[in-house]
């Protein structure tokens, strides 16, 4: 039987093994064959990992499960009663663990030749956490700024003291976002006051640098902001008599377990069903 007649008794119109990667493949996810539990997957709290050599489907069937996440997220909405969305942290999302990685890089102080071997003595699961806070702050901050949920959102923040200090501490410490931007999430929800005392960063005097330094250095995925504007905004939220590890473990977490747990808290609060993320190839 010729390879076209083989085609055709399938219903393919082209070879569908000539895609070395799912990534590359010009199928769409619900032309690949999953003989596995996962059939009709739907959202869930469930955490999967999947090992298997290069080619076993391991891509594969993560691009399913987003797909079963995108569809469940257009039929659901923000706070909803009956279907809330999932909060979907993508770290195969082009650019984004590239950029953690050249922070890192940058923070070894390391060039490529040595990058490998300092990158495996130096590199924790904090900092892959720190990679998730990273997208889910960019993205949250995005959300505010011009997404179609802002004002649920605000509305929401500014309802609950605790979260609303822990956005915005997520959104200056971990966001990829610029000074007009921030600023621009300051005015909104932070007091009318708060652009003077912001612009006040002596107030604090060298202890609040010093609290403003201490909260920022152990995050190496992410460009510090400047210390001026770290202080500012703890000086606004915060007692003077507040510690940099009370408000780290309080609103950001100090081991990767509670920063999960408290972003988890955020984004429930926010009106998120849970968060899912999901990651590729982490052993490349």
């Amino acid at each position: 039987m010729s390879t076209s007649k083989i085609l055709q008794h399938y219903h393919l119109g082209r070879n569908p093994f000539t895609d070395r990667t799912a990534e590359k493949s010009n199928l769409t996810n619900d032309s690949y064959y999953i003989h596995s539990d996962l059939q009709g997957f739907e959202p869930n709290e469930t955490t999967y990992l999947f090992f298997g050599k290069r080619g076993s489907g391991k891509t594969t069937i993560r691009m399913q499960l987003m797909a079963a996440y995108d569809k469940y997220n257009a039929e659901s909405e923000l706070g909803g009663r009956d279907k809330k969305p999932h909060f979907v942290v993508d770290l195969c999302r082009p650019g984004h663990v590239t950029s953690c990685l050249k922070s890192f890089q940058e923070y070894l102080g390391c060039g490529d030749e040595s990058w490998d071997v300092r990158f495996s003595e130096s590199w924790q699961s904090a900092d892959l956490v720190d990679c998730i806070l990273s997208y889910a702050a960019t993205t949250l901050v995005e959300e505010v700024r011009k997404g179609p949920n802002s004002k649920r959102i605000l509305d929401t923040l500014k309802s609950d003291d605790k979260v609303r200090k822990q956005f915005l501490l997520l959104a200056h410490l971990y966001a990829n976002a610029d000074y007009l931007t921030l600023s621009a999430l300051r005015a909104r929800l932070m007091p009318a006051t708060s652009s003077l005392l912001l612009a006040a960063t002596t107030a604090g005097g060298v202890l609040g640098a010093k609290r403003a330094e201490s909260l920022m250095e152990p995050i190496h995925v992410v460009p510090h902001k400047t210390t001026d504007i770290i202080e500012g905004v703890l000086n606004t939220l915060f007692a003077s008599v507040d510690t940099h590890e009370t408000i780290r473990a309080n609103y950001i977490g100090v081991s990767g377990h509670q920063k999960m747990d408290l972003l988890q808290n955020l984004l429930t609060t926010i009106g998120y069903s849970s968060l899912g993320v999901f990651g590729d190839c982490f052993d490349e």
